[in-house]
């Protein structure tokens, strides 16, 4: 029990596992799609239900594993958030020393990330946990050294050099300013240590952005899910029942990604 919450292990808690335990988290450690199907939930209606790993899904955890540039871009509501979510969760769960920033555009955002991964590891069994040795909303500190830092601070400070893996959110609305001294910070250090991993990760589209130089640049593995992607919003009516709310133009830059190639 971390902090009263007993769905959280603290450094207190001493967990001896079952011989299915074990056989468990040597699963998931060796294989995260594994994780993610059997452990992930999300809340639909206040009740939590498995995750639907569509190929779009798949194809992105793949990108995650096997490439350190990544960039993805995914229609609104289309489980972004939620998938970004359980790889980090898997990375700093499964590995030692092993340090996550996630970077937000505003302190709303950032602290919206905070509040959904702790939510989500609350969902995990306490045996599977790493005690948590410090929680803030800036920082959360696993016990064998792994870390979520949860940053929205000014783009000079923040050392790119610190991390495993940087998770970049709804970097398509950030400033241009902003953006550019983020991209050029990341360049640079590649430049010295090709070692770590980065996602540029956004929902909706704006095709005078940062984010899109980067798509056409050409230089990231590329993740694209529009409103076809799945079979409950691949449909006509689907489509008409936004379109009330919304103009085309609207419909395109949040669903439909138009202008984007590699989706046709």
């Amino acid at each position: 029990m971390y902090k009263n919450i007993e769905s959280l292990r603290s450094k207190a808690d001493i967990v001896k596992l079952s011989e299915y335990q074990l056989k468990e988290y040597k699963k998931c450690k060796e294989d995260v799609f594994y994780f993610i199907k059997k452990y992930a939930t999300v809340n639909n209606y206040d009740k939590a239900v498995p995750i639907d790993l569509y190929k779009y899904k798949k194809a992105y955890i793949s990108n995650i594993l096997n490439y350190n540039k990544n960039l993805v871009l995914w229609a609104r509501q289309f489980g972004l958030t939620t998938i970004n979510t359980y790889i980090y969760m898997w990375y700093v769960l499964f590995h030692e020393n092993y340090k996550v920033c996630i970077y937000s555009i505003n302190t709303n955002n950032r602290n919206r990330r905070y509040e959904v991964f702790k939510s989500y590891l609350q969902t995990i069994p306490l045996w599977m946990q790493k005690p948590i040795i410090q929680c803030n909303k800036k920082h959360i500190e696993f016990s064998k050294y792994s870390s979520v830092d949860f940053l929205n601070n000014n783009p000079k400070s923040f050392n790119p050099k610190l991390y495993n893996l940087i998770i970049f959110d709804d970097f398509c609305f950030y400033n241009d300013k902003k953006a550019n001294e983020l991209y050029n910070r990341i360049t640079k250090y590649y430049e010295e240590d090709n070692k770590f991993k980065t996602v540029f990760s956004t929902t909706g589209i704006a095709y005078d952005s940062m984010f899109y130089k980067i798509w056409k640049s050409n230089k990231y593995k590329k993740s694209i899910a529009n409103w076809k992607s799945t079979p409950e919003t691949n449909n006509k009516k689907w489509k008409e029942d936004k379109m009330k709310y919304m103009d085309i133009n609207e419909f395109d830059n949040e669903y439909e990604f138009s202008k984007i190639k590699e989706i046709k």
